[in-house]
């Protein structure tokens, strides 16, 4: 007998991005795998908030510590700290996101 999921379609399909982001991080196709990694994260939307953070968790550090490009990452940083506030209610870890992609939008680098 076939074990049946019971996930909601949108985080079925958002593991399954998530194992393609990192089969294509496997063959170094680092730009299609963070394009991927992203479509996970949209995918994830509000069925799996936790499958969504780390989705936009890699994109965030794939723009800082691959490219060094913290305002592009930055975008990503509010998205993360909108998730926290509105989804999640997290005011605590909403601060942290939305002040970190201030301090990127701002000029600031990560220490």
């Amino acid at each position: 007998m076939a074990s049946q999921l019971t996930f909601p379609p949108d985080a079925e399909a958002g593991r399954a991005l998530e194992r393609a982001a990192e089969l294509e991080l496997d063959v170094n196709r680092d730009t299609d795998a963070i394009r991927t990694f992203k479509e996970a994260a949209d995918t994830y939307d509000t069925t799996d908030p936790t499958g969504k953070i780390r989705c936009l968790q890699r994109v965030i550090n794939y723009w800082v510590d691959t490219k060094g490009q913290f305002t592009t990452a930055a975008v990503y940083q509010k998205n993360l700290g909108e998730l926290y506030l509105n989804q999640l209610n997290d005011k605590d870890k909403a601060i942290e996101a939305y002040q970190l992609a201030a301090d990127w939008y701002g000029g600031a680098q990560p220490q």
